[in-house]
């Protein structure tokens, strides 16, 4: 059997933390060291820390002053002597025999993916696009194209990955940003060719109210982060010769990530996002083979002829109108558009929803036009 890293990154958690690391001491597959790396906690984590490590030898802690989750991935990633990586998050569980059915596969193929439970008192909203979203779509071994990247989440917590692989690509996570787990996914799966997936859900990951993505749904400053993110990741598949092939993919990618760094923007931080993702798509097209319609439009700041979320069914009606004359239009001459007339208490939710968030809209998109023609 060979040794498996579990890499486990601790903050203020001590409501959960034992649980979780009893069931990682508790894994059927013995030959695992867990190295705990505890971020500058101020709370008992600690002291739950020491007295677990005290009870079973392969936990080995680390303390750090508090620098955030990617940096305390990284410093356990630097202490890890095992041939294989997987991280748990603090306050996650895990089923026993979760590893031992992992790592049967990892000579299969470059990395081993199984599925996630969420589960917790929070975003119960979310909960339905969740199980959706870490649904395992495959079976068994497959190869990396880009549609099975594209329907593989990207938590590094239900994987495991071989730290040869990792060392020889200097792969990493972005030190101080959010959302590090998109990053280290999409650069690790551009050196790799195959997957193994396994169905079964034995991660349980707990979605509480102060998570980063209970953050993100409700808005949030960071969602521009996910812009950075993409950046990271072109100039990694740039430097290393990866970026001819996942052309596509790249710009798949940034897209999905614009949507969601604008969707979950506040409003009045909307404007930056657009003008972040402008200059990043002036500096993508550089290096782009082919540039899609929504690259060019960012790069050209025409932000007026870019997808914005919920806008596609509009801008099948109006192909030639720009999108801010368009909700002008669409907002005080709906009933000549369609020809019905159309009020609060219209039944269709449907519509109504579409013309609250075009108004919710309109405000920073005209800010950003306007202050393009200036």
């Amino acid at each position: 059997m060979s040794k498996l890293s579990v890499i486990v990154t601790v903050y203020n958690s001590e409501k959960y933390l034992k649980e979780c690391l009893d069931s990682i001491t508790n894994q059927t597959y013995r030959d695992i060291e867990i190295i705990c790396v505890n971020d500058g906690s101020t709370d008992n984590s600690m002291s739950i820390l020491d007295e677990c490590s005290h009870k079973d030898s392969r936990i080995r802690v680390i303390s750090q002053e508090n620098k955030g989750v990617a940096t305390a991935r990284n410093t356990g990633l630097k202490n890890a002597c095992g041939e294989y990586i997987t991280y748990v998050d603090d306050d996650d569980i895990i089923d026993n025999d979760t590893y031992i059915n992992a790592m049967a596969h990892i000579n299969d193929a470059d990395l081993v993916h199984f599925g996630i439970e969420v589960f917790g008192d929070s975003n119960y909203a979310q909960r339905c696009s969740d199980d959706n979203y870490y649904k395992i779509k495959f079976k068994g071994i497959k190869k990396l194209n880009n549609k099975v990247i594209l329907n593989s989440d990207v938590s590094v917590c239900n994987k495991i990955f071989k730290k040869s692989i990792i060392e020889q690509n200097n792969i990493t996570f972005p030190d101080g940003l959010n959302y590090e787990d998109a990053e280290f996914y999409f650069k690790y799966v551009s050196c790799s060719k195959t997957a193994y997936y396994l169905d079964e859900k034995f991660y349980h990951y707990r979605r509480s109210g102060d998570s980063i993505m209970s953050d993100t749904f409700e808005g949030t400053e960071k969602a521009i982060q996910h812009l950075y993110i993409m950046d990271n990741i072109f100039n990694f598949w740039e430097k290393n010769n990866y970026l001819d092939k996942n052309e596509k993919l790249f710009k798949k990618l940034y897209e999905s990530y614009f949507n969601l760094a604008y969707r979950n923007s506040k409003t009045e931080q909307r404007p930056k996002v657009l003008y972040v993702a402008s200059e990043y798509a002036e500096k993508f097209s550089k290096s782009l083979k082919i540039k899609t319609n929504f690259i060019k439009n960012l790069a050209n700041k025409r932000y007026h002829e870019i997808y914005v979320p919920d806008l596609k069914f509009y801008q099948k009606i109006y192909k030639t109108k720009k999108i801010y004359d368009l909700i002008d239009r669409c907002y005080k001459e709906y009933t000549w558009i369609l020809g019905i007339k159309l009020k609060k208490q219209h039944k269709d939710i449907d519509i109504i929803r579409r013309l609250n968030f075009i108004e919710d809209e309109l405000v920073s998109i005209k800010s950003i036009i306007k202050n393009n023609n200036q």
